[in-house]
């Protein structure tokens, strides 16, 4: 099913690059990846952080529940806890530069963090 569902994405974003301009498809994918990379480095940092600081993750600060009913019902908790907060922030750094310069190295770095 891989080369179906990756032709059906190249597919959707030729549609997207004909219907709309080039640079605000440009801007939809950094914000999407800017908020995916925040995300995958949140969990990449979680596994290297000490204990003294993991310990912060059974205080949840924020829940929230979810109860979605479109085709299925869909139900899920958000629990924010100290660590995601931490973490969360730490991550918003290296995202920032990255949206701004586009380096490499920072490029390199969210592909490891995306495929660990």
């Amino acid at each position: 099913m891989f080369p179906v569902y990756g032709s059906a994405s190249l597919f959707g974003l030729y549609v997207l690059i004909k219907k709309f301009s080039k640079e605000l498809v440009g801007y939809l994918l950094s914000f999407y990846f800017g908020i995916v990379g925040v995300f995958s480095a949140m969990t990449f940092l979680e596994g290297f952080m000490p204990e003294s600081i993991y310990a912060l993750k059974k205080n949840s600060i924020i829940k929230y529940k979810v109860d979605f009913k479109f085709i299925t019902e869909i139900k899920f908790d958000i629990n924010i806890n100290q660590l995601d907060i931490l973490t969360g922030l730490i991550s918003l750094i290296p995202t920032y530069f990255y949206l701004t310069t586009k380096h490499w190295n920072l490029n390199n770095m969210f592909a490891i963090v995306f495929s660990v």
